[in-house]
């Protein structure tokens, strides 16, 4: 998606391919490399912090020396032998094999004489400072061999006589093990003072340094002993890494993705995202990683907040996981300053600031910006962040949740189906053929994201239509609470058939329109029962006459229809009045009707002691009221248990809590002249 200069890992290797700013430096620095010591050799470091760019500088290095026969590069990496024994011998056979590809007799000629000079010295046990070596270097020139003085004055007489300047870039050294980075700076030791020979090293000075103090006393003094001139890669110009991030994260702010304001894109690239980033090799890393963070997590989340805790993840790695470990904290308002939990979390969302170091500033324009409920530690003032659902911010716990696991839960709805139905919400035909992609699970966390987008005035044809759809849902939700403070299942789509009234001219008369056209009696009630003076144009009486109206239909209903009901027990009661004798007899013979009965008036119970982690369920159904409503139930339950119907569980139980109160001696009333029979 980003240019490919910005999103590989890769060095960059001509200066076309620069966009930090960095040609004059690399120039200056080749024209050091060639004329520094005259014919001496020379020793250049080149000090800067992984990926900061001293692996792309010496390829632009490389790229200014080739501008001029007169100079001869040559490379050598030895993290490619890292691991490997005769560190030495690999040294110059590496060269020698870069001048032997030479077409040139003399540069071949020169990579013999140094092939020829390593193996004199391979022999010579490793090159610490305890083995031969390495006390030969101590003594230079005393202590060689006679075969190794001789090869080496041929190649000083060769390189002499050479119209041309050698120059060697030695890479990575800083990614070695401490007993190579020490083994490498002594074979440049060893090496440095071949006439017309420069050497440029590109290593971390704290690195290398702490590996040489590991067994000598100064590492930066030993490196000063080697080293006649150093350099620190240049930090890139603010302007231009503002460019490589604009670049990286522009394509994320398409249509295509939950877009946000200009202000606010300006907000969290300029105070979070930007001052996180102080290499390209950083840049690199966050471009590579948001191709799949937004295929997997775009289409839910807003994208700023996706690129700024992405930023964040890459950057600072502990003051990521404190984000993670705070989740709570970031998305749920504590009531005042003097709540515990107030206490808790502010010295939490302190502690999280501490680990961002100097970046503590962008971490604090984070929180403010993405997660407001934390102003209230940071700022004193009490922040909300009652649309974050609704804009699908990562200030709603639900929706950080996502960011972290990186995945829906089986139970939450995909926002593009969620965004298909609000946009098809005028239509209820539409809306209706969008829901049927919704799977029952997810139905009550579609409802309760859906209601947000409930404010726009419609038509009365429009809002009964919209209201008809979400009618249809009722038969699709489950029926009976999990939780001891979860709400009943229906009740968002209470809420959500409430706000769809509000939004229609008159609600009453949507009300009437759609009760009026709903395919079932508990659908009518659902859409009844919702008139209440909150409608500001709805009254009791408006609710009254319309239930009475119901009440009547339920009276008239046939027993098989009844009988499917899911709100029965509510229809037979609110039509307890016009149920005649003949009704009741009649219902009582039906099975089914029975069950349905039963079933659709259980509720659950939950009940949690003082210690208790969890709460325990139960179940319970109204007898008293039920055969105050059918006083020949007990017979009709006995009759029923004796050969059941087919029924799910849930009508299975409410049928065995039906029959344990039928089967119980029945009271009655204290009479003097009589006692109340036990049970």
């Amino acid at each position: 998606m980003a240019d490919e200069a910005v999103t590989s890992d890769r060095p960059i290797s001509h200066l076309r391919e620069d966009r930090l700013g960095r040609e004059r430096f690399v120039r200056e620095l080749g024209t050091t490399l060639a004329t520094l010591g005259g014919t001496d050799s020379t020793v250049v470091a080149l000090h800067g912090p992984w990926g900061g760019g001293k692996t792309s500088i010496l390829n632009m290095v490389e790229e200014v020396l080739g501008e001029n026969q007169h100079n001869l590069v040559l490379r050598f990496n030895p993290w490619l032998f890292s691991g490997a024994a005769d560190l030495v011998g690999h040294f110059f056979r590496d060269l020698a094999g870069q001048l032997h590809e030479k077409r040139d007799k003399r540069l071949q000629a020169l990579g013999n004489a140094l092939d020829e000079y390593g193996r004199f010295l391979a022999p010579l046990t490793g090159i610490s400072d305890t083995g031969p070596l390495g006390k030969a270097v101590k003594r230079w020139g005393r202590a060689l061999p006679e075969s190794v003085e001789s090869q080496r004055k041929l190649l000083t007489q060769m390189l002499l006589q050479f119209d041309r300047q050698v120059v060697v870039l030695i890479d990575d050294i800083d990614r070695l093990a401490p007993d190579e980075v020490r083994d490498v700076m002594r074979l440049v030791r060893l090496v440095g003072d071949l006439p017309r020979t420069r050497y440029l090293l590109a290593f971390d000075r704290a690195r290398v340094a702490k590996a040489l103090s590991d067994e000598y006393e100064d590492g930066q003094a030993y490196i000063e002993k080697i080293v006649q001139a150093a350099f620190e890669v240049p930090e890139p110009l603010w302007v231009n890494l503002t460019a490589a991030l604009v670049d990286v994260v522009h394509p994320y702010f398409e249509a295509r993705y939950l877009s946000a304001s200009e202000g606010d894109k300006r907000n969290i690239l300029g105070a979070v995202i930007r001052p996180l980033f102080d290499t390209v090799r950083q840049v690199r890393r966050y471009a590579n990683v948001l191709p799949l963070t937004f295929d997997l997590l775009g289409e839910e989340i807003a994208a700023i907040d996706l690129l700024a805790l992405e930023a964040v993840r890459m950057t600072l790695p502990a003051v990521f996981e404190a984000l993670r470990e705070n989740a709570t904290e970031l998305t749920k308002r504590a009531q005042s300053s003097n709540d515990a939990r107030y206490k808790r979390a502010a010295e939490r969302i302190k502690a999280m600031l501490d680990k961002a170091g100097s970046h503590r500033n962008a971490i604090e324009s984070l929180l403010r910006f993405c997660f407001p409920v934390t102003r209230a530690y940071l700022d004193n003032v009490y922040d909300s962040a009652e649309s974050a659902l609704k804009e699908r911010r990562v200030a709603s716990y639900d929706v950080l949740s996502i960011y972290f696991a990186k995945q829906l839960k089986p139970e939450q709805v995909p926002n593009s189906v969620l965004r298909a139905a609000v946009d098809a919400l005028p239509r209820g035909r539409d809306v209706l053929a969008i829901t049927a992609q919704v799977k029952d699970a997810q139905l009550e966390d579609f409802l309760w994201r859906v209601r947000p987008h409930l404010t726009q005035p419609r038509s009365l044809d429009e809002a009964v239509e919209t209201i008809l759809a979400m009618v249809e849902l009722d038969r699709r939700i489950g029926e009976e609470r999990h939780e001891m403070l979860a709400l009943p299942p229906d009740f968002p789509l209470e809420g959500v058939i409430f706000d769809l009234l509000k939004t229609a001219p008159s609600p009453v008369a949507a009300a009437e329109k759609a009760a009026d056209r709903a395919t079932t009696l508990s659908g009518k009630f659902l859409v009844i029962d919702q008139i209440s003076p909150k409608l500001k144009t709805g009254t009791q009486e408006d609710q009254n006459r319309l239930l009475e109206a119901l009440a009547t239909e339920v009276a008239r209903a046939p027993i098989g229809k009844l009988a499917e009901e899911r709100r029965l027990a509510r229809l037979l009661y609110e039509a307890r009045t016009q149920l005649s004798p003949e009704f009741k007899e009649r219902f009582l013979e039906q099975d089914r009707a029975v069950v349905q009965l039963l079933r659709s008036s259980m509720q659950e119970h939950f009940q949690a002691g003082l210690y208790d982690t969890s709460a325990r369920k139960s179940y319970a159904i109204p007898w008293d009221q039920l055969i105050q409503l059918f006083p020949a139930l007990p017979t009709a339950v006995l009759r029923v248990s004796n050969n059941p119907p087919p029924m799910d569980e849930r009508a299975s139980r409410a049928l065995s809590l039906a029959l344990d109160h039928a089967k119980a001696p029945q009271q009655v009333p204290e009479t003097p002249d009589a006692q109340t029979p036990s049970g």
